[in-house]
């Protein structure tokens, strides 16, 4: 700290506002320590750093890229490679910013905190390329043309709580790429999912359509129209995470999870996930457990704290009542309104065969059907529902509430998942 004259943040707005009188200033360069490790509201600090350094800089708002580097990783002996998840979500709090990937770089194999020599050259090989490709400009027609918006895939899966970058981008004239996610506008043609800085957010169960615009340079507009479903309890190798604590392994085929000695494996909802609309949780074993498990529920984003511990022991199925549940040995009530980890914990090494796991709010813990009223949303005329018949059949895809309603007979629907009478009058 005396180096920096007892205010590091003072002497580094001073030594910028130096190289500001011959230079311009273009980017910021970030490297996390360890000493905010796990913190999940480290982003929000970045930013309020970010931002006032900008305004003290005189410098525009959002105008100049901040690379972030990620910490050492799991399999170089790093110790405080978890933080990795959390710099990689810097991006939806502040737009113009990038996470440098460490894979591959290696450690000092000595205290599992510092890159090796030739680690931390990699590492700072990639912040300068990545800069590099930031502040390239194009000055032909065909580099300022863009000819059409690519995107990953046209169809996503998110685990609903939990954000993801949208992996879209501009293909120029002249053959260039442009990352444009958070540049893009978006319309979205329902709430189940929202779009802050270029990622998704998965607000409830539910699918929506997003229609991604961008205008280039020179005026021209493209399109891209891609699908988002969002869903709690998925029991897919992409969403469900075996490794939350040791390593483990899952077989989506089978949906059989092995957990490492002592480990745990379901989900882990990074924004939280809001259940306080259900009256049930409900879990269902395919077979009877010989590893001891349990399931545990979490309402702080931070698998070291306390949490809600259900035991199956010689049973298949547990019933968590939403309302009721406690911290193991406390008095002290979880919120289930906000759930950041959910899952299986066992001794390890022995197979947990899932059936199930949903939400209800039936008496008899049974699971709600397509036509039974189980959410509890706000209906609005332009949200785009399905409609079923009382025999369960789609009758209807993604139209307008407004309009579906003028267009059926007489009779009994569920349309965007309540029940809804039709009267006619002829």
């Amino acid at each position: 700290m005396n180096i920096y004259g007892g205010n590091p943040y003072a002497k580094i707005i001073e030594m910028a506002k130096i190289a500001q009188q011959k230079g311009v200033i273009k980017g910021i360069l970030l490297h996390q320590g360890e000493s905010n490790n796990m913190q999940t509201d480290w982003p929000g600090k970045v930013k309020k750093i970010y931002n006032d350094m900008l305004e003290d800089l005189n410098i525009a708002p959002n105008s100049i890229p901040l690379l972030a580097g990620e910490m050492l990783q799991q399999d170089q002996g790093g110790i405080c490679w978890g933080m990795n998840g959390i710099i990689a979500t810097l991006p939806y709090y502040i737009p113009n910013s990038n996470a440098i990937s460490s894979k591959g770089c290696s450690g000092n194999a000595v205290d599992g905190f510092h890159f090796s020599t030739v680690g931390a050259r990699e590492l700072g090989k990639r912040y300068g390329l990545q800069m590099w490709s930031l502040l390239k400009t194009y000055e032909t027609e065909k580099g300022q043309t863009v000819d059409h918006l690519a995107i990953e895939k046209t169809d996503f899966t998110l685990l609903t709580g939990t954000t993801k970058k949208i992996p879209i981008t501009a293909v120029f004239v002249d053959g260039h790429i442009q990352d444009i996610c958070y540049k893009a506008t978006y319309e979205i043609s329902n709430q189940a999912v929202s779009v802050t800085n270029g990622y998704l957010e998965a607000l409830k169960d539910g699918s929506a359509t997003v229609t991604a615009s961008y205008k280039g340079t020179l005026g021209e507009s493209k399109q891209i129209v891609f699908r988002v479903k969002s869903t709690t309890f998925p029991l897919t190798n992409e969403l469900f995470n075996p490794s939350i604590y040791s390593t483990g392994t899952f077989n989506e085929t089978t949906k059989t999870l092995k957990t490492g000695q002592y480990g745990f494996g379901g989900w882990a909802y990074n924004k939280g996930v809001d259940l306080s609309a259900y009256k049930y949780l409900i879990i269902k074993l395919g077979a009877i457990n010989t590893s001891g498990a349990s399931f545990r529920i979490f309402d702080e984003n931070n698998y070291w704290t306390g949490c809600a511990t259900y035991d199956f022991g010689t049973n298949k199925q547990v019933n968590v009542d939403l309302a009721s549940m406690y911290r193991s040995g406390t008095t002290t009530k979880l919120d289930p309104g906000h759930l950041y980890i959910i899952g299986f914990w066992s001794t390890g090494g022995s197979d947990i065969v899932i059936s199930d796991v949903y939400v209800t709010n039936k008496a008899d813990y049974s699971n709600p059907t397509a036509i039974e009223d189980v959410f509890n949303t706000v209906m609005t005329d332009n949200e785009l529902v399905d409609v079923y018949n009382m025999m369960g059949m789609k009758i209807r895809s993604q139209m307008k509430r407004s309009v579906v309603i003028k267009d059926l007979p007489t009779g009994l629907y569920v349309i965007g998942k309540r029940k809804v009478i039709i009267t006619r009058k002829y």
